[in-house]
């Protein structure tokens, strides 16, 4: 841990005696959904004050990716497995932070309120850096319903996001929501309704591929999903959306590509990254989402190829080659971070720090920087050439259904 990681050395400054817990077997065992929860209810439930309730959502987080990260580093963990558990991480943090706030500021009656759970969050597929992206959706009669869901939307971000001498939970992303940063931070459903089904862009709608409830009234949250539905899966996609989403992906390669960047060497934007394989399936669940339920159920991105080569969209080889080159990108970005202590997504130049994140990432010595070098260039080539040939090159594939 110490040898490798930059960011589990700080943890451990401030937590001293998980270096004992680590001889528990128990300690690294893998968590459920249902136990990062619980977990994060018992850490603030015994505790009155606001402020102490934050700090321990913070120390609870600490404590949880020591855990998590240990086991990752120790070849103890999939990729999936780090992207679920730290979602139902954040989950917990989310529903505590909420209990605590319905607690300060109760509800007017009536009033419901939703957090949904949108990008990496909503498809339990986090990074150790990711943010985590959210909308909020509030109903109810009563005029001071939208006022009160906006006061408790605010007070979450800023007692996740905010950071102490006991560090940040998670830094919370809205712009997902309707008119992005110039939007209203809440909406009612009827509001959701009228943007989605007038002024929404396609990009909109891939992006609430993954969306899903994670905190808050569940009936609304169960609403929200029955309303967004038909709009993600229409009978087909028009021909102009086709062309806007593709201008899309330009565009952010554009934006955040530095002109001195190598594209071969960044994982998320670069030439077969984790852009190419999340744009090229969600195409594919738009376009064919109407007509095949698997499709429409996979809100990550694994189970949506899954699911796209198990129809026939993808032929099984290239269906192999992006699941290959997610998982792996993946594990490279959540390693890197791991080693610098902060986000990164560019490779390190540095043939001493590409030698450690090969160890890291458990290539054998001698040769572990050779033999990533390899795979890296391999994996993301071939992702690169299935994205060419269905998001760019127009092979979008049919369904079983349609055949």
């Amino acid at each position: 841990m110490l040898g490798t990681s930059k960011l589990l050395g700080e943890y451990l400054l401030h937590v001293p005696e998980f270096v004992a817990e680590l001889a528990d077997p128990h300690t690294l065992a893998k968590r459920s959904r249902e136990q990062y929860i619980h977990e994060a209810a018992e850490y603030i439930e015994w505790r009155g004050d606001p402020e102490a309730r934050d700090v321990a959502i913070r120390r609870l987080k600490r404590r949880a990716v020591l855990r998590l990260a240990s086991r990752d580093l120790a070849g103890g963990a999939s990729v999936e497995e780090v992207g679920r558990e730290l979602a139902s991480l954040a989950e917990g943090a989310v529903r505590a932070a909420l209990d605590s706030l319905f607690e300060e500021n109760p509800p007017p009656r009536g009033a419901r309120f939703t957090v949904i759970g949108m990008g990496k969050l909503g498809g339990e597929e986090l990074n150790y850096a990711s943010d985590i992206d959210v909308i909020f959706v509030a109903d109810g009669r009563h005029k001071a319903t939208i006022p009160w869901a906006t006061e408790i939307a605010e007070g979450l971000i800023q007692r996740l996001a905010a950071t102490t001498e006991e560090g940040q939970a998670f830094r919370v992303d809205t712009t997902l929501r309707p008119e992005g940063k110039n939007g209203a931070l809440v909406r009612s459903m009827d509001a959701y309704r009228a943007y989605y089904e007038r002024w929404a862009h396609p990009w909109e709608f891939q992006a609430l591929l993954k969306a899903r409830p994670i905190a808050g009234d569940e009936s609304l949250g169960d609403e929200f999903t029955e309303l967004i539905r038909p709009y993600l899966f229409r009978t087909e996609l028009p021909q102009e959306s086709l062309r806007e989403i593709r201008g899309i992906k330009a565009r952010i390669e554009r934006e955040r590509l530095g002109p001195r960047e190598d594209p071969k060497t960044q994982i998320k934007v670069g030439a077969g990254g984790l852009i190419d394989v999340e744009f090229t399936i969600q195409l594919l669940q738009l376009m064919h989402g109407h007509i095949d339920p698997r499709l429409r159920n996979a809100h990550g991105t694994i189970p949506a190829l899954a699911a796209a080569t198990e129809i026939g969209l993808l032929d099984l080889e290239k269906g192999r080659w992006m699941v290959d080159a997610y998982r792996f990108l993946n594990r490279v970005r959540n390693a890197l971070y791991l080693i610098k202590g902060r986000p990164t997504d560019a490779l390190p130049s540095d043939a001493q720090e590409q030698d450690l994140l090969a160890r890291a990432l458990q290539y054998p010595s001698p040769g572990a920087r050779n033999a990533f070098i390899e795979e890296y260039r391999r994996t993301t080539r071939r992702a690169r050439q299935v994205c060419e040939d269905v998001f760019y090159g127009g092979r979008l594939g049919r369904s079983s259904a349609t055949r």
